[in-house]
């Protein structure tokens, strides 16, 4: 199996982080094992959307936005640098519409 990182971005996030529910995006990057970016992709989809479904709180009708970077493959050294969890979140104005 091959490893692979990627940096996602996610918009249209609304959370409560630090007390109050807000309209926030974030980023955050992960590695996954696969055999191609493909498979290395849904693992982290699965893996993401557990973490993200007690903090994202958003409607059915309003889903979230999250975007994938490029797939690179690494070796072990370089995945064992990367944190497998965690995101780092920012403000995002309501009239922001990209």
């Amino acid at each position: 199996m091959k490893i692979f990182k990627t940096l996602i971005e996610g918009k249209n996030c609304y959370t409560n982080i630090d007390g109050s529910i807000r309209r926030l995006g974030f980023f955050t990057t992960r590695i996954a094992c696969g055999i191609d970016p493909t498979q290395a992709e849904e693992k982290i989809r699965q893996q993401l959307d557990q973490e993200l479904r007690s903090k994202i709180l958003n409607n059915p009708d309003d889903p979230p936005e999250i975007n994938f970077g490029k797939f690179i493959e690494i070796d072990s050294a370089n995945a064992q640098s990367i944190a497998l969890t965690g995101c780092t979140w920012y403000p995002q104005d309501s009239s922001d519409q990209t």
